[in-house]
């Protein structure tokens, strides 16, 4: 059982605390400019990955020099996209959006992005229950956007 509840857990306490500390370090007239606290909270991520890393908490290549080129091209895309995702929740909530609006949104939006990806580029399936789901998603992204 923990072993599936624990990603899940990790990932909901994780995405708290992060949209936390962004919201103070963002909102309007406080905090400070995006590239230094990217660049901070980057480089205690990179020091606690490199430490995990190095203890061994995820096995693979021992070194740089073992990491195949799809690898190194998949991590710089992953870099490039959080950077991405940074920049648009700290613009967002620079410009005022409140927590449980732009979390909301995205995520939904996301959510209803990656199912159709998964069906057109991953050949997952797609049902009548999960297309209600979607459709619920986006009746959620409505209501949300409406009550701003």
């Amino acid at each position: 059982m923990l072993g599936h509840a624990f990603p899940l857990v990790l990932t909901v306490g994780g995405g708290l605390l992060y949209h936390l500390a962004m919201k103070s370090q963002s909102g309007a007239g406080g905090g400070t400019g995006p590239w230094a606290f990217f660049t901070l909270a980057y480089g205690v991520a990179f020091a606690a990955s490199a430490a995990l890393w190095r203890l061994g908490g995820g096995g693979g290549a021992a070194s740089l020099g073992q990491l195949d080129r799809p690898t190194l091209v998949a991590a710089g895309l992953l870099g490039l996209a959080a950077l991405g995702i940074e920049g648009g929740f700290y613009l967002a909530y620079r410009a005022g959006w409140a927590l449980g609006q732009v979390s909301v949104i995205s995520g939904a939006t996301m959510n209803v992005l990656l199912a159709v990806a998964g069906v057109a580029l991953a050949g997952e399936a797609m049902s009548a229950t999960r297309a209600l789901g979607l459709v619920v998603c986006l009746t959620g992204v409505a209501l949300v956007v409406h009550g701003r």
